[in-house]
């Protein structure tokens, strides 16, 4: 009886066969995964994470920035400015794309597109150049005009790799951490974080940062 009744086009559209629509996009799920890397991240100004994705849209390396493996993060310094250069983080910090690339579950990295939190500095382009990375997506430019961005274009633009500004589904926006809070809940992220439209691309800032590096 119930074979019958599956047969007929009338039990065929009662039962609710349709599949969801309001999923997350490949994109913002991959930026999603990326942004809560960061969150592991225990630099106390600037947390960065990164997620590696091959052609077949699988995740083949995920990473944040810290220090080096054995070098305890109580001991290395977290500071960003100092008399003595060698007690500021940036001789030790691992930026999330060297860690991402480290951590890579494949044997080559070749095609793969990388999502990252912020914009890569010259050291890091010359990695996913190397490694075979052949598209960066962004979701932060906020040292644009810095050197060693700039550099870092320019070393991209030579090599051939596209890079991309994340731009979020205004319906289904990505999870973004709050800054503030460190949620990610959209309240929270409406409340404390600037929106600025821009050529009709929602750009996401903090209200405050430093512009000194990472």
């Amino acid at each position: 009886i119930w074979r019958d009744r599956l047969s007929s086009n009338a039990a065929i559209n009662y039962f609710p066969f349709l599949k969801r629509e309001d999923i997350l996009e490949s994109a913002q799920y991959f930026m999603g995964v990326a942004l809560l890397a960061a969150q592991r991240s225990r630099d106390p100004s600037t947390q960065v994470g990164a997620c590696i994705v091959n052609e077949e849209k699988k995740i083949v390396g995920v990473g944040y920035n810290g220090m080096p493996n054995g070098c305890g993060d109580d001991t290395l310094p977290w500071r960003r400015s100092g008399d003595n250069p060698v007690e500021t983080k940036y001789f030790y910090v691992c930026h999330a794309e060297l860690n991402a690339i480290m951590n890579k579950n494949s044997a080559d990295l070749k095609g793969c597109t990388i999502y990252v939190t912020l914009f890569p500095c010259n050291e890091c382009s010359k990695l996913l150049i190397q490694a075979g990375i052949k598209n960066v997506i962004y979701l932060s430019d906020k040292y644009h005009d810095d050197e060693k961005t700039v550099a870092s274009r320019w070393m991209l633009d030579l090599a051939g790799i596209p890079y991309h500004e994340f731009i979020q589904n205004e319906k289904r926006p990505a999870p973004s951490r709050c800054f503030r809070c460190r949620c990610f809940t959209s309240f929270h992220r409406n409340k404390c974080m600037e929106t600025t439209k821009i050529n009709n691309k929602y750009i996401i800032e903090r209200r405050e940062h430093s512009t000194y590096g990472r």
